[in-house]
């Protein structure tokens, strides 16, 4: 089967949980940016409390193409992030693996949201050893139901929803009690080059 959906920053890990799954993926080019989605933000798990990554857009208030989407470098955001993700999982297991190589994503200073979304996509994709293939749509397409070899996932990924993954869970940096719905940052920072296994497991108990 083949997965239909948006690009998401730094998405959170029910989203990987549906590539998992999927022989290919077909990012969908050809929407208009929605509000308040992971389209621009990540939510990851500080010391004291959930903390939002939000990336600022030019236009972000209106109904505007997402190829036409640009980050708004006015706004120190990069160096807002990467001080933020190093102040929440520097002391995680894998931090120092992973952390040089996505700061070198984010020295590309990307104009475009699609374009930033799309490298930390592979980045992480690499990360967890995901084969499967990408490319963008071609076209809109309206649907209402999966279509024999597609299952559309359009906008079914939100912060609103509770895209829970069952019988899942790993040791976070903070706290006891397991937060879900974090950024796949999360799961990597944690457990590293076991990301990748762990979410084809759950993939296969989220089908059954």
């Amino acid at each position: 089967m083949d997965l239909l959906i948006e690009l998401q920053y730094l998405p959170p890990q029910i989203y990987f949980c549906e590539i998992a799954s999927c022989e290919k993926i077909i990012l969908e080019s050809f929407e208009t940016y929605q509000k308040q989605s992971y389209r621009n933000r990540c939510y990851i798990k500080g010391a004291n409390k959930i903390e939002v990554l939000t990336v600022p857009v030019v236009h972000g208030n209106k109904h505007y193409p997402i190829r036409d989407i640009r980050i708004d470098e006015e706004q120190p955001w990069r160096n807002i992030h990467l001080r933020t993700l190093a102040s929440a999982y520097g002391k995680a297991p894998y931090f120092d693996y992973f952390f040089e190589p996505l700061q070198s994503v984010y020295d590309k200073k990307h104009t475009f949201l699609l374009d930033l979304n799309l490298d930390l996509l592979t980045f992480c994709l690499e990360l967890l050893k995901f084969k499967q293939k990408t490319e963008f749509s071609t076209e809109f397409k309206v649907m209402n139901t999966d279509q024999e070899g597609l299952i559309d996932k359009r906008s079914q990924i939100h912060p609103k929803k509770d895209n829970l993954i069952p019988d899942y869970q790993y040791t976070q940096v903070f706290g006891v009690d397991f937060v879900p719905n974090l950024s796949i940052l999360d799961l990597l920072f944690c457990q590293g080059l076991q990301s990748g296994t762990m979410l084809r497991k759950a993939s296969m108990v989220k089908r059954e």
